[in-house]
């Protein structure tokens, strides 16, 4: 209005006059409101409210709303658009997740970003701990925990073998009621899956991956819809012949599988026929020495789901 007024804009006393009852008007405006909020009855779902302030009412609500959000203690990570220190940070960690999960502090020394990631996020929540042989493994959060519903939103998420990518899971822990912070929707997924690596599948696209690499991690990080998460769930009728692989597969292979999980007899045979040559891959002339044998290899190059294979 000032600038609008000729006749305010150029007298400095009616500039001044104007500006003094103009603070004095929004001072007021100021003291009604706070009146009007203090003095307010709430309701809130057809119930009323106990008299509070509007911030202990926003609060209320808000943890209602968002009442299986994780209680993350590190404002670093724990945000959606996060630095490039702390994204470089959450890369370290995932890598370390993957590589070093049998180590003191998945192997991390000095005090970097991924450290204090761990720290607040997997260990305070009793994610990574030591099992009853003695070897440090990744395991379901501690009972008292706050990330215990967003972990087990995934056996809703992933029921009867449904395959969804990592932007959808994502997509639903953004939602009410768990508001997670786009910063540590990684780190709690892979976190999650380390505990359950005998019963959950990734996938690159329709590719089944038994092993996770470098280039998997960035993917999963930032290309979350080419990323595929499928939990494997057995019938009885075939628990039989999984017994019989696993002990096939503990023979030849001379490794030792720990469960009778699907996913833990299918490693082993996959990699082996990853580790091949990439002409013994490819050749066809082993049509003239076995059928089968290009049959089996072309199904382990190939698959898309371990359950299938």
């Amino acid at each position: 209005i000032p600038l609008q007024n000729e006749a305010i804009k150029d007298d400095r006393v009616a500039r001044n006059e104007f500006n003094t009852r103009l603070n004095l008007a929004e001072k007021k405006l100021s003291e009604t409101l706070n009146f009007c909020f203090e003095s307010a009855h709430w309701v809130y779902k057809n119930k009323p409210l106990k008299t509070i302030s509007l911030s202990e009412l926003s609060s209320h609500i808000s943890d209602e709303i968002y009442k299986y959000t994780p209680r993350v203690s590190n404002e670093l990570i724990n945000r959606d658009l996060p630095s490039g220190i702390a994204v470089g940070g959450r890369a370290k960690l995932i890598s370390q997740m993957v590589n070093q999960s049998n180590e003191e502090n998945l192997g991390i020394t000095g005090n970097p970003p991924e450290l204090s990631f761990y720290l607040n996020i997997i260990k305070s929540a009793g994610m990574h701990k030591k099992s009853v042989d003695g070897l440090l493994q990744f395991t379901k959060p501690k009972k008292d925990s706050s990330l215990v519903k967003l972990y087990e939103s995934l056996d809703k998420l992933l029921s009867n073998m449904k395959r969804l990518s990592i932007y959808d899971i994502y997509s639903n822990w953004a939602k009410p009621p768990y508001g997670v912070k786009s910063g540590i929707m990684p780190i709690l997924l892979i976190s999650f899956y380390l505990s359950r690596v005998d019963e959950i599948a990734l996938y690159e696209e329709d590719t089944f991956r038994p092993n996770i690499d470098a280039t998997f991690i960035e993917k999963f990080m930032f290309s979350p819809e080419l990323v595929f998460i499928q939990k494997i769930e057995l019938g009885e009728t075939q628990i039989e012949l999984i017994n019989s692989m696993k002990k096939f597969i503990s023979s030849e292979f001379k490794v030792k599988i720990k469960s009778d999980s699907v996913l833990e007899i299918c490693k082993p045979l996959v990699n082996a026929a990853y580790q091949l040559h990439p002409f013994v891959r490819r050749s066809r002339s082993l049509d003239k020495i076995d059928k089968n044998a290009q049959a089996l290899r072309q199904a382990l190059v190939s698959t898309k789901n371990p359950y299938e294979l």
